[in-house]
């Protein structure tokens, strides 16, 4: 079960969507000890749930979720024996480090690209010695910070003055408040055990003591009020940076407004075309992909989707027919047999394929 939630405007954090799982019985799923997750630059999230036999044996498994599809949950048998302690994700996205109590360390990657597909190839073992924390050093401009009472704190990572707060369990108190004027809770409450923000410090992904998973909005402004245009500017450049990096920008997407799609959509476009001929080359796929996603947050541009689909596809078609042309000479200075077709049909316009085909060296042709 998934409940999504709309972006809330001028929040400083707030809850996104909450995960319940409730095909899992609780006799057989059980959240892990200690708890751990891993936020990927291509936002997808990996997080620890053990699963208990009925000889009470305990098979410690690997979550896998899409933030944009987080109902398909894709489940991994890690083959740790012992309690898994520390997951993180590489700087592609593609490969993930598990560790656990009894030193064994586990890297998992892709198999054919694929989300739902995992392998593990490659491990080490410190026999016997705890891996307590991993990473593959990547860095961050915020820090969070759970506590029992079931809040949340963002502070910064240079003056540790907080950020914005969030409470799930109970009711919001003044940040200043002291801390020994604060009631203590009788029980244990319902509070995250293992967080992890997402490449761009623009959401949050917390797992509870009963094995919940949340998905928080980071305000990217902190709280402070933010005119049109420089709101505007900051989503745009945070936009142009996935773009290049190759980061996947879903959550980006949770502080777009409708109104803002028409103008980020224009601004995104005139940027890439002040680029380079080659690097718009490279980035020609990407753009369209991206410019789809944002127009799928307005009505207004909801019909333009469709549009941008149909033509990433046939830029597919083309690649893929173009790649198995090869010229007839293979050290030939000319150009390429798909880059002479694509000229010539630019200049012809008949459809009788014949006349296209007299200004072609046909044997380049012949599959």
């Amino acid at each position: 079960m998934c409940d999504l939630r709309r972006p809330a405007a001028g929040g400083m954090m707030d809850l996104a969507y909450v995960c319940e799982w409730e095909k899992w019985s609780k006799s057989t799923h059980c959240p892990s000890v200690p708890l751990a997750c891993a936020w990927s630059c291509r936002n997808l999230i990996a997080f620890t749930m053990d699963l208990r036999s009925d000889d009470q044996d305990l098979t410690r498994m690997i979550h896998i979720l899409d933030t944009e599809h987080p109902w398909d949950l894709h489940s991994i048998p890690s083959e740790h024996h012992e309690a898994i302690t520390c997951l993180e994700w590489d700087q592609s996205g593609s490969r993930l480090l598990s560790a656990d109590a009894d030193g064994q360390i586990k890297c998992w990657s892709m198999a054919d690209h694929l989300a739902n597909s995992w392998e593990s190839s490659v491990g080490s073992l410190v026999e016997g010695d705890p891996i307590v924390a991993l990473s593959w050093l990547h860095n961050g401009v915020k820090l969070a910070l759970a506590f029992h009472d079931g809040s949340v704190h963002i502070v910064h990572r240079l003056s540790l003055q907080t950020m914005a707060v969030f409470y799930s369990s109970a009711a919001p108190r003044p940040v200043d408040e002291p801390a020994m004027k604060r009631p203590r809770t009788a029980g244990p409450a319902v509070h995250l055990k293992a967080m992890q923000l997402s490449w761009t410090s623009l959401a949050l992904v917390g797992i509870d003591s009963h094995g919940k998973l949340s998905v928080l909005r980071l305000s990217p402004s902190m709280g402070h009020p933010l005119e049109v245009g420089l709101a505007l500017r900051h989503l745009l450049f945070l936009l142009e940076y996935c773009m290049v990096t190759g980061y996947d920008w879903w959550d980006i997407l949770l502080h777009v407004q409708p109104s803002m799609v028409q103008s980020l959509v224009e601004k995104l476009h005139e940027e890439y075309t002040r680029q380079t001929a080659a690097l718009q080359q490279v980035l020609s796929t990407r753009i369209l992909a991206m410019k789809a996603s944002l127009c799928k947050l307005s009505p207004c541009t909801v019909t333009r989707v469709c549009d941008y689909h149909t033509k990433l596809f046939l830029i597919a078609i083309s690649s893929t027919l173009k790649s198995l042309l090869r010229p007839h000479f293979l050290n030939t200075p000319d150009k390429s047999p798909g880059d002479r077709l694509t000229e010539i049909c630019t200049k012809i316009t008949d459809v009788d394929i014949d006349k296209v085909m007299i200004n072609l060296k046909t044997e380049e042709f012949v599959l």
